[in-house]
């Protein structure tokens, strides 16, 4: 199985993007998906 990456696209300080990162990445990792979360900030 292909291991998924969830890229976080914002640094800004008010970012909204790491929220729907964050719920991505759990409903992967509830279906045993291989993930790795890559944020630049």
């Amino acid at each position: 199985m292909a291991k998924i990456g969830v890229i976080v696209g914002s640094v800004r300080s008010d970012r909204l993007g790491i929220r729907v990162a964050r719920w991505i990445e759990k409903k992967l990792l509830s279906k045993n998906h291989p993930i790795f979360f890559i944020d630049p900030l």
